[in-house]
């Protein structure tokens, strides 16, 4: 009977206990009824942050899936940091932070290795598309080489949407300074056998023209004698507003 009573009193003292509420704490993951959510503060290396009210059992990894969707960084190419410590995705939140009102600080880091793996040649599809509209986004920090390479690689691709998304990201980064690489990497394009190929690189130098004011002339000029009218018509217009 003693114990019978223990029991009772114990589900009575766990129903007294104080539940955060659901619609007025903005957090994600599992509530804790126990413990005050923590707030976190996540810095993004290419600028900017964000503070969030999250529960305390939250898994790095779910916090990288908010930050996917806030930032619209795949958590592929995420590494959250503490410190200089990379956080392992299935460690909680209360594992770093020590208590207080000072909020948790973390930053996340975009990893081009990441990327690059995506944009391997031989790498799924879908994998490319990814990379390549990540890639894409105005004001971007990723304006290398390597990007424009890739991009370039890309524009006789069987496929119309990986196709258009290398398009965007050679625009990008001619808007972002590095227009004279991204003609050079179009205008040799321009030759290639494929005439849908040679209409991207085309569309690509036509844009470039419009938000940059160079043309590689030489270039334009052998479009002159293209098989395909469409290419002739572009090439004919670009010499002459240039």
């Amino acid at each position: 009977q003693a114990s019978a009573i223990l029991v009772c009193l114990s589900f009575v003292l766990l129903a007294a206990l104080p539940r955060w509420p659901t619609s007025n704490v903005p957090s994600f993951g599992s509530l804790t009824f126990i413990m005050d959510p923590v707030q976190v503060c996540v810095h993004a290396a290419f600028g900017g942050f964000i503070e969030l009210q999250c529960s305390p059992r939250c898994q790095f990894k779910e916090l990288g899936e908010r930050l996917a969707d806030l930032w619209s960084v795949p958590t592929a190419y995420q590494m959250l940091l503490h410190g200089t410590n990379s956080l392992v995705g299935s460690e909680q939140l209360v594992s770093r932070f020590t208590g207080g009102m000072k909020p948790l600080s973390l930053t996340m880091v975009v990893v081009p290795e990441r990327i690059a793996e995506d944009l391997q040649l031989g790498s799924i599809p879908m994998r490319q598309l990814r990379a390549l509209q990540f890639l894409g986004r105005p004001g971007l920090w990723c304006n290398g080489e390597w990007v424009v390479a890739a991009a370039a690689e890309r524009l006789p691709h069987s496929s119309v949407s990986i196709q258009e998304a290398a398009v965007e990201v050679l625009v990008r980064v001619a808007k972002e300074g590095n227009a004279e690489g991204v003609l050079a990497a179009a205008s040799s394009y321009l030759e290639h056998w494929q005439q849908q190929t040679r209409e991207a690189a085309a569309r690509v130098v036509r844009r470039v023209a419009a938000c940059c004011g160079q043309i590689p002339i030489a270039a334009v000029e052998d479009r002159l004698r293209d098989l395909a009218p469409e290419l002739r018509s572009t090439a004919l217009h670009l010499l002459v507003d240039f």
